[in-house]
């Protein structure tokens, strides 16, 4: 049985793969990183980032990569969250990217998952990797707005996993910050798929059901 709740990204990596990859490989990640996410031998079979740390990973960009159209079975994104956290009183935006505002983030988000529907086959997997977080001492629901996206971009949500942190981060300048929600202790793995295309065949047949 797997579960939906873990500490362990690897762990939900796994559980993922079982459920809805057949036990497969995720084919892409465009945003890989250090790939800190998977278990050994579990890794993407491409990997990809715009400022590539390791050999075997190829400069790419989410927005916009080499791939054909509906060609890749499945991927993940693990996109940037930070709103202005930069600055030498910030452990997190020295260590993590950044974006310099919320309309910057959205759209990010909105090309991304853009991108992912044009390479991705129909029912292909994409998992999306997001957190909820505090902008302008208010919660911004980032899970409620890529899921939002997904769905506009044609993908339908099939599950969510949820890793717990074990410790957070904070930043000097967020400490004593006064705010009025709770600070996520928590990221989400949205799992979609995508929507096959409706043909004019298809309307048409739908059409005369509902005739009869």
């Amino acid at each position: 049985m797997q579960k939906s709740i873990s500490y362990s990204q690897t762990e939900i990596i796994d559980s993922i793969r079982i459920l809805y990859l057949q036990g497969n490989q995720i084919e892409l990640d465009p945003m890989y990183s250090k790939g800190s996410i998977y278990g050994k031998g579990s890794g993407p079979v491409y990997k990809l980032d715009l400022a590539p740390m390791a050999l075997d990973v190829e400069v790419g960009n989410a927005l916009s990569m080499r791939f054909e159209a509906k060609t890749i079975n499945s991927m993940i994104l693990d996109p940037p969250w930070l709103i202005h956290a930069e600055g030498s009183k910030s452990k997190m935006g020295n260590r993590f990217t950044t974006l310099p505002n919320k309309d910057s983030l959205v759209y990010l988000l909105r090309g991304i998952i853009k991108e992912a529907a044009r390479v991705l086959k129909q029912d292909g997997i994409l998992i999306f990797k997001i957190q909820d977080t505090i902008h302008n001492r208010r919660k911004l629901f980032l899970s409620h707005i890529v899921m939002s996206l997904a769905i506009n971009a044609g993908f339908n949500p099939l599950d969510e996993f949820i890793l717990i942190a074990k410790s957070r981060m904070r930043s000097k300048s967020q400490t004593g910050c006064i705010s009025n929600a709770s600070h996520s202790w928590h990221c989400s793995f949205i799992v979609f798929r995508k929507k096959k295309s409706r043909t004019l065949q298809d309307i048409t047949s739908a059409r005369s059901r509902n005739d009869q």
